[in-house]
């Protein structure tokens, strides 16, 4: 699979990944769907609207979460980018003003901790080989650990993490049970 048709899958594939509390709008279905358009910090510097490219790292799963669409017990066509592929494809959008901020999600593949370092790498990448200052959004994995989620949060400006439970089950929210 090229980069182009990795891209629209798990741009696709991260369709649900939410960039601010006011929400993004997704561009139209198509070879641009994972660019949304964002308020995430409502404009640029610039005074542009953000474009937010939104993708996940890898659409590959270990877990086997019955509400995912990726969970492990499905068979969606699959893909990743390492490190190195995807912060090179997100620079060139920024660089040509094509995005102006990168959400980065994961399915959980392999560890939680080692699908987060992957991300962390792109990230770190981003920031220091090709110099983006731009807005960075990562999404925490459940049970990554605390120096992974500090590292994240080294490179970040914003961390977020999904809470997804069964709509039938009781969760206190104050006890975590």
């Amino acid at each position: 699979m090229d980069t182009a048709e990795k891209l629209a899958l798990l741009g696709s594939a991260a369709r649900y990944e939410v960039a601010s509390e006011r929400g993004v709008r997704a561009l139209p279905p198509g070879p641009r769907a994972a660019l949304c358009l964002g308020d995430a910090q409502d404009t640029a510097r610039d005074g542009a609207p953000n474009v937010l490219l939104r993708v996940l790292q890898s659409s590959y799963c270990v877990q086997d979460c019955a509400y995912c669409p990726l969970r492990r017990g499905n068979d969606p066509e699959r893909a990743s980018f390492s490190p190195e592929e995807l912060a090179h494809t997100f620079a060139d959008y920024w660089q040509r003003g094509r995005a102006s901020g990168l959400l980065l999600s994961s399915a959980t593949d392999g560890t939680p901790d080692a699908a987060m370092q992957r991300m962390i790498d792109t990230a770190t990448l981003l920031r220091y080989r090709y110099q983006f200052d731009g807005y960075l959004h990562l999404k925490v994995l459940p049970g990554a650990d605390d120096a992974a989620i500090d590292a994240a949060a080294a490179v970040a400006d914003r961390l977020s993490l999904n809470l997804e439970v069964p709509d039938r089950v009781p969760v206190n929210l104050n006890t975590g049970y």
